[in-house]
């Protein structure tokens, strides 16, 4: 006996006073995430005419916890979107004829690591869940200024909704790993498969600014490319980047998603795999075809696309 408390009191010196003593759980988010769902319909529909919710929802853990939850959180998603579905065929006898369908065209739920969420620490076994009636932050490829969340506000809870100024959340990457895209089903029908992570979208932009790795799924048919503007205004397919290298809509792909084939049009100095571009002007515009892997020169900043249709 003398011999197991000894061990126990070994064993104790290794384990962190601030552990919690139960991680967080792929049940816990679920539930988070369905009572956030739920927030939204009751703040924004209107009886008898519209239901409405929020369509983008980002789930903010400990480090530690996002690395232990990380392989299934494709499945969470899975639930969370079946939840999502059961939750409007709960309601929707209150609104009027085809009263459910969002304004957009797909779900978007992120998944952050982060130690801390609006100046609050994020600990062992805490969540914290905002969510966005659009998707901007997830086409953006970036949050500014203030933005309409649902959230649990600390000390409550309870959610509730309010304004957030999103330069609050240093480092969020709002289209990196984690985020999961999940086209809305208007037959509300259940999801059996695994989504896939929004990595495994229509294509990916890789590129390297401020010593930092980024990455943007290209999710829409369209996309423009175009330098990071101070009012943050931009049409919501658009990957503004934060750099000077670039002109306002430097460049646009576009994907033939039936035959699997991508194209991009220059609208300033732009070189593929080492080919110098013809350049677009207003309505006449030029595409080019784009390789499934290529290197794209949008002045002097680089760009590797890849096209994921293919693989």
């Amino acid at each position: 006996m003398r011999l197991v408390c000894l061990l126990t009191q070994v064993i104790s010196l290794f384990i962190p006073n601030d552990a919690p003593k139960n991680r967080i759980t792929n049940d816990d988010i679920l539930k988070e995430l369905e009572a956030c769902f739920q927030k939204t319909i009751q703040d924004q529909s209107m009886k008898g005419r519209k239901m409405l919710y929020d369509s983008h929802f980002i789930t903010f853990l400990h480090p530690d916890d996002y690395n232990i939850r990380e392989q299934t959180l494709g499945f969470v998603v899975k639930e969370a979107i079946n939840g999502f579905y059961a939750i409007i065929r709960k309601n929707k006898k209150y609104y009027g004829s085809q009263p459910f369908v969002p304004p957009t065209k797909s779900w978007y739920l992120q998944f952050s690591p982060t130690e801390v969420f609006l100046e609050e620490e994020i600990k062992w076994g805490d969540l914290k869940i905002i969510s966005v009636f659009s998707t901007e932050l997830a086409t953006n490829g970036t949050a500014m200024g203030m933005v309409r969340v649902t959230f649990k506000p600390r000390l409550s809870t309870h959610y509730e909704s309010g304004n957030i100024n999103t330069d609050a959340l240093p480092g969020m990457d709002f289209i990196g790993k984690g985020l999961f895209s999940i086209k809305f089903d208007e037959t509300l029908g259940q999801i059996t498969e695994e989504p896939r992570s929004a990595d495994d979208g229509l294509a990916k932009l890789s590129y390297t600014l401020h010593n930092k790795e980024c990455t943007y799924p290209m999710h829409e048919p369209e996309i423009i490319i175009s330098r990071k503007r101070e009012d943050g205004k931009y049409p919501p397919n658009t990957l503004a980047i934060d750099s000077n290298l670039l002109n306002e809509q430097h460049a646009r792909i576009k994907c033939d998603v039936n035959n699997k084939r991508f194209f991009i049009a220059a609208f300033a100095n732009t070189r593929v795999n080492e080919i110098a571009l013809p350049l677009s002007q207003g309505d006449e515009v030029q595409w080019i075809a784009l390789e499934s892997k290529s290197h794209i020169m949008l002045g002097m900043l680089g760009i590797d696309f890849q096209n994921l249709l293919t693989q």
